[in-house]
């Protein structure tokens, strides 16, 4: 016989994000996102900001933060960093 031994596998949600928005529809200084940790330990992420060129690999800006278990956070970016112009933007963000 063998003697099996206990193992505890501790499994990790994604964290997500709950929505996106500018600061101000008029002026805005900057672009917020909410990133939701669903586990029980605090985590770091890399969210991914494209502007109005979603489809493609490589993103316009990047934040890197740790989320609070089981806690929400707004991270942001300025909008000067993101080279702007005026006028109406696609803004998608991803992991």
């Amino acid at each position: 016989m063998t003697q099996s031994e206990i193992v505890s596998l501790q499994i990790t949600l994604p964290p997500t994000i709950e929505d996106v928005c500018f600061s101000s529809y008029e002026n805005p200084s900057a672009v917020d996102i909410v990133v939701n940790n669903h586990n029980t330990i605090d985590i770091e992420v890399t969210v991914k900001i494209y502007v109005d060129n979603y489809a493609t690999s490589v993103p316009d800006a990047e934040i890197i933060d740790t989320i609070p278990a089981e806690d929400k956070k707004t991270l942001n970016k300025a909008v000067s960093e993101l080279n702007l112009t005026s006028g109406k933007h696609f803004v998608y963000c991803s992991f």
